[in-house]
């Protein structure tokens, strides 16, 4: 469609048309990392409400799981 015989304003809509929903892709991922998120923490708080420990897994890039068990403490499923 780029041919010489096409107005540039005819273009320059669909260019805009395609940057639109570019954006509105790029929201939509965003917000459901978002929700994703918010569901993980809701998950962990109804879970300590019982007395559960969930996490954190992973502090400052050290693997609690791993460093619990070499030292005999850390995190812990109760």
């Amino acid at each position: 469609m780029d041919t010489p015989l096409v107005r540039p304003f005819v273009l320059a809509y669909e260019r805009e048309l395609a940057e639109r929903e570019q954006a509105l892709a790029a929201r939509r991922r965003a917000n459901r990392r978002e929700r994703r998120v918010q569901r993980r923490r809701r998950w962990a708080v109804s879970l300590a409400a019982y007395g559960i420990d969930v996490g954190p897994r992973r502090i400052h890039g050290v693997d609690l799981a791993r460093a619990g068990a070499s030292v005999g403490g850390g995190w812990a499923w109760r």
